[in-house]
């Protein structure tokens, strides 16, 4: 029984601080209320049936939790997109349309879309480009495998995938910088996971994801979000590549992290995917749609020698072997003369996460923690009352503004 009000859930999703939710009342339709009833309909039979059973002539109303008619007056405003809820996740059917076999629901363009055809048998996948390169870092020797394929999808395809995951509500991660007090990543990000526990932070700095579209602000870091039908299919392709043999589940990887580079003006730093709760010796897939930009890998060691590959749109990378451990990696930006500078670029990096080392892995600070760094950071600039305004603050966007503003004014002091 629901005990909340009728357009009210209560939100039983686990978290690292809270195992069975907050218990507390959140709106139905909202961001938050959209993930309790996903993660409901993943985990109760029942639930999931009635979620994903509409009939050919109907469509799901996710306010009243039901299927009605395709015809009526409610169906019309939910195809047309004029029912007042927000925008559904990518590839998300909120609008429960049951599609014909072999389609698959398009969050632009409304309607089932042709599904990306079967991939080619094992034998007829073009071969890879593949490169080895070995570097020594602390006295070990660390070998990276790269494998790339060019044509992982024609352009048809991946066009049709960037049009529908570019509708994600995305999110922003937030940081503590000992340099700015606090920085944004340069790019949107949408975390997904079939672990409801799996919340990723990047660091220990890791301060938590504001969601752009409803300012929802999740602690510490990113919230995992149920696997979408898109997401799924375009996993399930990557192993026929990854694993032609079929030995291994098709939810081998059971995470991926998406990114959105909205203009070549976003990038990622030199980095590595080398988080606890991958393990050793793990394979990260990367899948590109968009914008074509370039893939630089280096040493750790080594900084002077890098190499250069070029993703192009609907192609896929393995990091395989040990090139988290022994390398680096960023996508630059690219300056405004570049072809592809006002071209969007959505990037897919998949994961397989370890149920048992997820706590090993960074857990972020939380709000309060943050506020103290903040006070302290700021501790001979800020009046008394800037003090109670960051006190009181709910978001680290709040906060962020709070010293963009500030740097302002200093600049324009000057």
């Amino acid at each position: 029984m629901n005990p909340c009000a009728d357009d009210r859930i209560l939100n039983i999703l686990p978290t690292p601080n809270h195992p069975n939710g907050t218990r507390r009342c959140v709106k139905r339709d909202g961001t938050l209320g959209r993930r309790v009833l996903a993660y409901m309909a993943a985990n109760n039979p029942v639930t999931a049936a009635a979620v994903a059973e509409c009939p050919q002539d109907s469509v799901w109303n996710t306010r009243s939790l039901r299927c009605v008619k395709r015809t009526g007056k409610k169906g019309r405003q939910i195809i047309n997109g004029r029912d007042g809820f927000p925008q559904p996740q990518a590839g998300q059917n909120l609008r429960r349309v049951v599609c014909p076999a072999g389609t698959l629901w398009n969050n632009v363009t409304k309607r089932c879309n042709r599904a990306a055809p079967a991939a080619a048998a094992a034998a007829d996948i073009p071969a890879p480009t593949t490169n080895t390169i070995t570097t020594n870092y602390r006295g070990r020797a660390y070998t990276a495998e790269i494998e790339f394929h060019g044509e992982f999808m024609n352009a048809r395809e991946s066009k049709m995938l960037f049009d529908d995951l570019s509708t994600t509500n995305w999110d922003y991660m937030y940081e503590r910088s000992p340099f700015s007090g606090i920085q944004k990543n340069a790019r949107k990000m949408k975390w997904y996971s079939e672990l409801p526990n799996a919340v990723y932070s990047f660091s220990n700095n890791s301060v938590g994801g504001v969601t752009i579209s409803s300012n929802e602000y999740t602690e510490r870091g990113l919230y995992p979000n149920p696997l979408t039908p898109v997401i799924r299919e375009i996993r399930r392709r990557m192993m026929l590549y990854y694993n032609p043999g079929g030995d291994l589940p098709e939810n081998y990887f059971n995470s991926v992290l998406i990114n959105f580079y909205e203009d070549g003006k976003d990038s990622v730093a030199w980095h590595s995917d080398d988080d606890k709760w991958l393990g050793n010796n793990f394979v990260v897939p990367s899948i590109t749609l968009g914008a074509e930009r370039d893939f630089l890998l280096r040493s750790k060691s080594d900084h002077s020698e890098e190499y250069t590959y070029t993703l192009s749109n609907g192609s896929l990378l393995f990091m395989k072997g040990m090139t988290q451990d022994g390398f680096q990696h960023t996508i630059p930006s690219i300056p405004k003369r570049h072809p592809s500078y006002r071209k969007g670029r959505i990037n897919l990096t998949f994961r397989r996460v370890v149920p048992s080392l997820i706590d090993n892995n960074a857990k972020g600070i939380s709000f309060t923690q943050f506020k103290h760094h903040i006070f302290t950071f700021l501790n001979s600039v800020i009046t008394d009352e800037e003090r109670t305004v960051i006190r009181e603050s709910t978001s680290p966007k709040d906060i962020y503004r709070f010293i963009l503003d500030i740097n302002k004014r200093k600049r324009n002091r000057r």
